[in-house]
């Protein structure tokens, strides 16, 4: 019976271990890494405050990444630390972490309000088949920086499914286009998450208006650089104004004393072979 049950717990054991996929193993292993940089520090009391992406976003994404790291945390049994769930009942606390960045100051406040000793952030970056994952802690005496880690956390269906993105399989194409390859095209996706009416341009052609929180793309585009432009102002209207005095002469109307242009970005874009990318607007 003794041997019987022997034989199950390994079984059982076994199967956890091969269940768990590269990406949580990652995922641990950089928690594990930061946990074993504290202790050398002596900082047993932490709170991990937010995980945002590179435009200091608080995401789906960011959430699960920074629940999962305070929870490998936990399992360390050496360290005390704040329960997650708790923080968006703190007024302040909330503040902070909508505002997805924080500074000396705000570290040491933390560090009275939660009594803990050090506050973990971090940032990831979405590439191609992982995640670049950055994760700071901060001493709450005096914000400074007291220890780090980064790592590429690798991406599978699964993981990509919890953390909304999608991962493609050997040979999938992401493009609308079967075509892509023999074609040489991408497509390209704009988000508006602005709370105006924008308009885009490639290479000094506008190939779409967006209003706000729209998301339009643009497939079968050639795979190359693009120059954009993102701009408030439709560059197809003449004489375009957000506001002014209206003047009708001859029949053409013109505006005088517009106001200020208030929207107006400029940058460059690679499109891949048969592959859709989305650029949000912010």
């Amino acid at each position: 019976m003794k041997k019987t049950l022997a034989i199950l717990s390994f079984l059982l054991l076994s199967s956890a271990c091969f269940s768990q996929s590269a990406f949580d193993k990652a995922l641990k292993n950089i928690s594990n890494d930061l946990a074993g940089k504290l202790k050398l520090q002596d900082k047993k009391k932490l709170v991990v405050l937010f995980v945002t992406d590179i435009n200091r976003t608080t995401t789906t994404a960011g959430n699960y990444l920074a629940d999962n790291i305070s929870y490998n945390l936990v399992n360390d049994t050496v360290f005390k630390v704040f329960e997650r769930e708790n923080l968006s009942s703190i007024a302040e606390v909330k503040a902070l972490i909508d505002e997805g960045y924080i500074d000396a100051e705000k570290t040491k406040r933390l560090g009275k309000i939660l009594s803990v000793n050090a506050v973990i952030v971090g940032t990831y970056t979405v590439l191609s088949n992982s995640i670049k994952l950055s994760l700071k802690a901060l001493s709450s005496s005096n914000g400074v920086t007291i220890a780090a880690s980064m790592m590429d956390l690798p991406l599978n269906a699964d993981a990509g499914a919890i953390l909304g993105i999608k991962i493609l399989a050997p040979g999938e194409n992401a493009s609308k286009n079967p075509n892509c390859k023999g074609e040489n095209t991408g497509d390209y996706c704009f988000t508006n998450s602005t709370n105006k009416t924008l308009y885009v341009e490639l290479n000094n052609v506008m190939i779409m208006s967006l209003t706000p929180q729209q998301t339009q793309c643009k497939y079968n585009l050639l795979v190359k650089s693009y120059s954009y432009k993102i701009s408030n102002i439709d560059p197809n209207a003449p004489q375009w104004t957000t506001g002014g005095n209206k003047t009708v002469q001859n029949g053409v109307t013109t505006y005088s004393d517009p106001q200020p242009q208030n929207y107006e970005v400029y940058g460059e874009i690679n499109v891949e072979q048969c592959k859709s990318k989305t650029f949000v607007i912010k």
